[in-house]
């Protein structure tokens, strides 16, 4: 995805949570630090989620977790939110800054991260032909694809992943100005309008 859309996208999440004008600036704010340290979101969801008291910082922004409060510092001004409610708006900020690749991108998946059809294998490669699977209204991933190079013989079952589980782009699908209207469309409406989750964020993954 494109960086202004991938912006355009955040700046309408930020507006559709509710927050007061000075919390809309102060993220707003904060996108460039955000968008440039994918991994320390992630720590930083997981330090939420988890109720861990200590600081976290993503390039020149630090949050505390106070009681049920996120507390974030930036430039010497400060916000503060709820936890509950950030830590979900922080879960899509990462769907949202992650990006959608391509159809038919070749990707490596991490082992470590994916159950995988064959316990022996070593490698795990995807070929994306699908985007955006999971019920209307529920949980989603952001692919499906088939295995590389023999494709899904004899199961026919499609492999489901999110981003946070692709160790490496082996080689990426053709991108167009369509694709990426498509994409940026999706996202408006199931991530900014619907509040949907990643599947790598359901807690519960049966829900």
């Amino acid at each position: 995805m494109q960086e202004n859309n991938i912006r355009k996208l955040y700046e309408n999440l930020v507006a559709s949570y509710g927050f007061s004008e000075e919390n809309v600036m102060f993220l707003k704010s904060v996108f460039p630090e955000m968008k440039r340290d994918i991994k320390s979101l992630y720590v930083a969801y997981s330090v939420i989620k988890n109720d861990l008291e200590q600081p976290i910082n993503i390039g020149d922004i630090e949050l505390n977790l106070i009681e049920d409060k996120v507390e974030i510092t930036y430039n010497s001004n400060v916000a503060g939110f709820y936890k509950d409610e950030f830590k979900h708006f922080l879960a899509q900020t990462i769907t949202i800054c992650e990006g959608i690749l391509p159809q038919g991108t070749l990707v490596e998946l991490d082992l470590e991260k994916i159950k995988v059809p064959n316990p022996y294998a070593t490698q795990l490669y995807v070929v994306i032909t699908k985007r955006f699977l999971g019920d209307e209204n529920g949980p989603f991933y952001q692919y499906g694809g088939e295995l590389y190079p023999t494709g899904n013989y004899g199961t026919g079952k499609i492999i489901s992943f999110t981003p946070a589980t692709i160790k490496r782009i082996v080689h990426m699908g053709y991108e167009s100005e369509i694709d990426e209207q498509f994409v940026y469309e999706i996202m408006d409406e199931i991530v900014v309008k619907q509040h949907r989750l990643s599947m790598g964020f359901v807690e519960n993954k049966e829900a």
